[in-house]
């Protein structure tokens, strides 16, 4: 019980220290854990952001017309910075980050986030590399979001022979990460490879769902459905229906082992749900 409450004390330190650069927020309520997907705390910025396309270097919100040229969306901020649907033009890696500080301070984590968020994987795939390449020792927040960016690049089904370097890099990379978030690290990197087994989930780790979504995620797209049963089933507090990519995976892999719909129709047997609108197609495909 002594070790469970020492790994607690120096992650509130380190979420604390994050808090002070900026990083995160200092509360998240349960509505927004939600909507950001798994309970994952977020980077957001509280400076002013300026606009280049602006004469003057005029604020963005000071006048309305100029707002409407602000980039909105994800996919216009990467296409702002220089990368368009899914490539980047005349820029290089470095550039690019260095460009995505406009929308937030942290560079490389932004750029990250703001990559598998519109599921640009072949750039996000670009930018694990240059930062493997360009550092043998980087913060854990940045080390975590890489091993993120590779989980997605596996649930998406966009793996290539190449990313087995990349998933070696990212092992050694782990050697600096805190004792207390190394668990969540090294299950999210197992869940890049075949796992014929249930791993056991310490009751203190951390991101817990998102390192359930890609375990569940694993189980679907290798067809051990009897894996993904007992998973899901294990872990009553998990919401299937909070996480849009993981019902994306079942939908793709619906059609090829049918016992994940009738897994699927159990789960919602059990529930009253209100579906939302994203997810209607995900929904449909599954059952049909």
């Amino acid at each position: 019980m002594v070790p469970h409450f020492i790994r607690k004390h120096n992650y509130e330190k380190y979420k604390q220290k994050l808090v002070d650069e900026g990083i995160l927020l200092t509360e998240v309520n349960d509505a927004d854990k939600a909507d950001i997907g798994a309970g994952r705390l977020f980077h957001v910025t509280c400076s002013v952001l300026a606009n280049p396309l602006a004469p003057n270097g005029t604020n963005v919100c000071s006048k309305q017309n100029s707002s409407s040229k602000f980039p909105r969306t994800n996919a216009e901020k990467l296409a702002h910075c220089g990368c368009v649907n899914d490539a980047l033009y005349e820029v290089s890696v470095e550039q690019f980050c260095e460009r995505m500080k406009l929308f937030g301070s942290m560079k490389y984590l932004n750029a990250l986030r703001i990559l598998k968020d519109v599921r640009y994987l072949k750039t996000g795939r670009l930018l694990l590399r240059h930062l493997c390449s360009s550092s043998s020792s980087l913060p854990a927040y940045i080390v975590l979001e890489m091993v993120e960016m590779l989980v997605c690049i596996h649930m998406e089904g966009a793996a290539e022979r190449g990313d087995e370097e990349l998933w070696r890099n990212l092992l050694l990379l782990t050697n600096k990460v805190p004792h207390f978030l190394k668990p969540t690290v090294l299950l999210l990197l197992k869940s890049c490879c075949p796992v014929n087994i249930m791993p056991k989930l310490p009751s203190n780790l951390m991101l817990r769902p998102v390192v359930i979504t890609a375990l569940l995620a694993n189980y679907v797209r290798s067809g051990k459905v009897s894996l993904f049963q007992a998973l899901l089933a294990k872990e009553t507090g998990y919401d299937l229906f909070k996480n849009d990519q993981l019902l994306r995976v079942l939908a793709l892999h619906t059609n090829a082992h049918s016992a994940v719909s009738s897994t699927y129709l159990d789960y919602l047997s059990g529930r009253s749900i209100t579906l939302l609108d994203d997810n209607i197609w995900h929904f449909n495909s599954i059952i049909r």
